[in-house]
């Protein structure tokens, strides 16, 4: 399976229960965001987002539509460059997503554990400068 099959394939998993009223494609994600997941499913297959072994079990842990009323206002689910990741590795596929490869496939920031103890929040979207003091590894932020 070629990469871009792989994105293609992945991408479904992260897609709304009300994608087509609002149009929403693979287009509509943050490139980055697609290929994360693409690289996280080769190490994790197991992974995923709102769909485990061809059942919906989550609506709303990739792309958030104006209909979804969860999560902050400005989240970057809304545009397309945030997932938030359920694996039986879970720990594991933390530690990748705050180490230096975690950084390097392009996360740019990772929710504490604390925040979310049952999966990870990954997002492509560029932290405070200012709180962000090492630039080798995503920035962990608090909700």
């Amino acid at each position: 399976m070629s990469q871009t099959e792989l994105i293609v394939e992945n991408w479904m998993d992260i897609l709304p229960p009300d994608y087509k009223k609002y149009g929403i494609t693979s287009n509509s994600f943050d490139p980055v965001i697609l290929e994360i997941y693409t690289e996280i499913k080769k190490m994790f297959p197991d992974v995923y987002v709102n769909f485990r072994n061809g059942i919906r079990v989550n609506s709303w842990c990739g792309y958030r539509t104006p209909a979804c009323v969860i999560g902050a206002p400005r989240s970057a689910h809304k545009i397309g460059a945030a997932l938030d990741l359920h694996c039986d590795q879970l720990e594991k596929l933390r530690l990748w997503c705050v180490s230096p490869e975690g950084r390097e496939a392009g996360i740019m920031r990772v929710e504490a554990k604390e925040c979310t103890p049952s999966w990870v929040h990954i997002d492509t979207l560029e932290p405070n400068p200012r709180l962000w003091k090492d630039k080798t590894v995503p920035y962990v932020f608090f909700a």
